[in-house]
C-alpha cells in the first residue's frame, strides 16, 4: 500500500485504513511502524529525487496532490469541475455499462 500511495493515487492511504487497522490487531505495532517507515524510505526517497530532478525544487509530488485536491489552491479544491446533480452518477453508470458486460454475464453457465 506505502507503492500505491507514493507511486499512484494518495488516497488509496484511506483504502488501506480497515487492512492497517486488520494489521495491529495482527502483529506488533513497534514491527509495523519500523516495517512501515522502511517501506516509505525504500519507496519515498526515489520518487522524491525524481520528481525533485523533473520539477527542478524538491516536491513530494502525492503530498502535493493530495493538498491541492482536499484544502484547494490555485483554482483547486473539491470545486475545480463544478458539481453535478445526484442523477449524474446513475447516468454515468448507464453510459459506462457497455453491452459487453451484459453478454458476458448471460454466457456464465450456472
Amino acid at each position: 500500500m506505502v507503492a500505491a500511495v507514493l507511486l499512484g493515487w494518495p488516497f488509496v492511504g484511506l483504502m488501506a485504513l480497515p487492512m492497517g487497522v486488520a494489521l495491529l490487531l495482527r502483529f506488533d505495532l513497534l514491527r509495523l511502524i519500523i516495517v512501515t517507515i522502511e517501506w516509505c524510505i525504500l519507496i519515498g526517497v526515489p520518487v522524491v529525487v525524481a520528481d525533485s530532478v523533473m520539477y527542478g525544487k524538491a516536491v513530494l509530488a502525492p503530498l502535493n496532490i493530495a493538498v491541492y485536491n482536499l484544502f484547494g489552491g490555485e483554482g483547486g479544491g473539491s470545486q475545480l469541475y463544478g458539481t453535478v446533480s445526484r442523477s449524474a452518477p446513475i447516468a454515468s453508470g448507464f453510459v459506462s455499462f457497455h453491452f459487453v458486460d451484459l453478454s458476458f454475464d448471460a454466457s456464465l453457465e450456472f
